[in-house]
């Protein structure tokens, strides 16, 4: 935050994730509440969805327009089925 970089943790619902470290996260926003065109990248860490074809829609949407508007896109090993 020092240096004006912030992350938005965007998941299907609101609540707390944990990650693979048993890190627990704090969702901030939801697919539906939130949009691609307001981010400047996008990073995508893969994991259980609880409705997941819903989830993989919206996970290519975000991706296609991050895609399309030339903006950095990363991926974890994790998520390469995605």
């Amino acid at each position: 935050m020092k240096q004006g970089v912030f992350v938005y943790i965007i998941s299907q619902m609101l609540g707390t994730v944990v990650g693979n470290q048993g890190t627990p996260l704090k969702v901030d926003k939801t697919f539906l509440t939130s949009s691609p065109y307001l981010l400047n990248a996008l990073y995508l860490v893969g994991g259980d969805f609880a409705n997941e074809k819903q989830s993989y829609q919206d996970i290519m949407y975000y991706t296609d327009v991050m895609y399309q508007h030339f903006k950095p896109i990363g991926i974890t090993t994790d998520a390469t089925p995605l």
